[in-house]
């Protein structure tokens, strides 16, 4: 869950030029430079750019031009090594030659490789979408790779931190937001569709629902389009998930699996969920009770 402090520094990277000092200044007074969290710090190298472009002046700016210019000197150093990957990527280096303009502000050594074991193969009930997304690759100008088309970028970045695979980072709803200003029409409907195809609305709404809050240009047929789509299991299990511990998303995940296997089996996934949630309430309920009897006890 994002906090205030991250909604508006994210507000302040998505700004406008002439909304940037306002959100700015809003964040600001959210943080102190010397107890930031990780998430945040991520997000600094960027900041410092988006302030530059936009002509505004941040109260801690040689800080945060010290954090920009650390990260541009590590990624200096490593980028040979990183040039070298042939592969179809997603995230990492193809992100930052879509959305940053090619700045060293977006690590690259983010290199997920777009194939048969895709981080959210798991939450996908058309296995296809990779071989659609690898077919939609283009060479990009001056890099030596190619990259899917950056609607499959947008719902990477959407997947990530959604449903069970719950990330704190807020990069990847950064990429989103910058790549949400790049789509053209045909683009948002492939997302559209592709998220009915994989049933994805229980993961990729929610975010959807983040960035327009943070003032990423997502547009409202689009986000109602997706609203409107059915739900399914994958919500009630997500919903789920989101309140339990690690153990308890990975049955879900499983769970899920299962139905995504042989939808027929949709009331056994159920069971494989509602079975051992409901056993550890039933646990931790006569714990308590026993606990209370002892506390009680002359």
């Amino acid at each position: 869950m994002t906090s205030a402090a991250h909604r508006a520094l994210l507000r302040t990277c998505l700004a406008a030029d002439d909304e940037v000092e306002s959100w700015l200044r809003a964040w600001e007074g959210l943080v102190d430079l010397d107890d930031v969290d990780g998430p945040t710090f991520e997000l600094l190298p960027y900041l410092h750019t988006r302030l530059v472009g936009a002509g505004v002046p941040a109260r801690d700016a040689g800080r945060i031009k010290g954090i920009y210019a650390r990260a541009w000197y590590l990624d200096r150093r490593e980028q040979p090594a990183r040039r070298s990957h042939g592969a179809v990527l997603v995230r990492g280096l193809a992100m930052r030659s879509l959305a940053y303009g090619g700045q060293s502000v977006r690590s690259a050594a983010d290199t997920a490789v777009l194939g048969a074991d895709w981080s959210f193969a798991d939450a996908c009930a058309d296995p296809a979408v990779v071989s659609r997304a690898i077919r939609s690759a283009r060479q990009r100008p001056d890099e030596g790779f190619a990259t899917p088309d950056p609607a499959y970028h947008l719902l990477d970045a959407l997947l990530r931190g959604s449903g069970w695979h719950p990330d704190p980072s807020l990069v990847p709803l950064l990429d989103a937001g910058l790549l949400a200003s790049l789509l053209d029409g045909p683009q948002w409907d492939l997302v559209v569709d592709e998220v009915r195809r994989c049933r994805w609305r229980a993961f990729v709404e929610p975010r959807l629902r983040l960035l327009a809050s943070v003032g990423a240009p997502v547009p409202p047929p689009v986000a109602a389009a997706i609203a409107q789509q059915p739900a399914g299991l994958a919500a009630r299990l997500v919903a789920t998930g989101a309140r339990g511990p690690g153990w308890q998303r990975r049955a879900l995940r499983g769970a899920y699996g299962l139905y995504l296997a042989d939808p027929g089996r949709a009331h056994g996934a159920r069971a494989a969920v509602d079975y051992p949630v409901r056993n550890a309430r039933l646990g931790l309920a006569s714990l308590r009770r026993r606990r209370s009897a002892r506390s009680t006890s002359p």
